[in-house]
């Protein structure tokens, strides 16, 4: 007869609720349309490209302008229809990765208690202390590829176009006779919305250079078997 190891009892807790909770989580998430918003999330890319594609013809040859302002009045509304899905399941989010967040902390401070005694969790600590410094060195090169203040400024600058978008298209529904400043208004958001997608396209065409990702990927395979050997270790599977 196996008996199980009661001896980091509290640690043990704290992960089958931590794992208990990530499987909640999903079946939350799917009941607030979750998948909704990934599928609008990958909707708008395509919208913002095809946005951006109709822009680079209009600034070419003006006879393009009715396409680039349907394309304009398009994405806007890709964007509101965003807008409210996003403030539904944002709400739900944040509860959920409040306890993530939580329960996270709890078991690594209980990890670090029992660290010294036990083999399995110094190795996890280990992983651990290893999955941050990748972070902190893929960081750390991304941001000498494209300098932090000019893509943290570029951020900015977008979310301040895109306001100025958004305000813009409401007042042309209202009044159409604002056609013009429209257009305007939609060619200055096409230049930030340009600048921060090279700015993306450069950073991921850097990280398919370097082993990052594929390290982090090994990583997490390798601290979930930890875990599963801990509770095996401990007749808790």
């Amino acid at each position: 007869m196996n008996f199980r190891d009661e001896t980091m009892i509290d640690l043990i807790n704290i992960i089958q609720e931590d794992r208990l909770d990530r499987e909640q989580s999903s079946a939350i998430l799917e009941k607030h349309r979750y998948r909704n918003y990934e599928n609008l999330t990958r909707e708008i890319k395509l919208v913002e490209a095809q946005f951006l594609e109709e822009w680079q013809k209009f600034i070419k040859d003006s006879t393009y302008i009715e396409t680039f302002l349907c394309a304009s009045a398009y994405l806007a509304m890709s964007y509101l229809e965003y807008s409210t899905l996003y403030q539904q399941i944002i709400k739900v989010v944040r509860v959920l990765s409040q306890k993530q967040t939580r329960l996270r902390f709890a078991r690594l401070r209980l990890e670090s208690k029992y660290e010294n005694t036990n083999e399995i969790l110094q190795s996890r600590m280990r992983l651990h202390h290893e999955k941050n410094d990748i972070y902190n060195i893929r960081v750390h090169e991304e941001n000498k590829i494209i300098s932090f203040n000019i893509t943290s400024q570029s951020k900015f600058e977008l979310k301040i176009a895109k306001k100025e978008f958004l305000e813009m298209y409401h007042r042309y529904l209202k009044n159409t006779t604002l056609r013009e400043e429209f257009i305007q208004c939609s060619d200055r958001y096409a230049v930030k919305l340009l600048q921060r997608k090279t700015q993306q396209k450069k950073i991921r065409a850097w990280r398919k250079t370097k082993p990052y990702n594929q390290m982090l990927r090994e990583n997490y395979i390798k601290y979930s078997i930890l875990e599963h050997k801990l509770l095996d270790s401990m007749n808790y599977s």
